[in-house]
């Protein structure tokens, strides 16, 4: 969380806001978390556009 800290702000609520940082920042922080409590899915629409852009 202090790595993105435009995006995770416990005092805010909702207190996650994905919208301000790229999708892979946001993941490489939630896979960092030391007790597991985040987690995140990635769509088939978005593994197909980090593969195929022009589709």
């Amino acid at each position: 969380m202090e790595e993105l800290p435009g995006e995770f702000d416990p005092s805010q609520r909702p207190w996650i806001d994905v919208d301000n940082a790229d999708a892979d920042e946001v993941a490489l922080v939630i896979e960092r978390c030391p007790t597991g409590a985040l987690h995140y899915e990635q769509t088939k629409m978005a593994f197909l556009n980090a593969f195929f852009p022009e589709i």
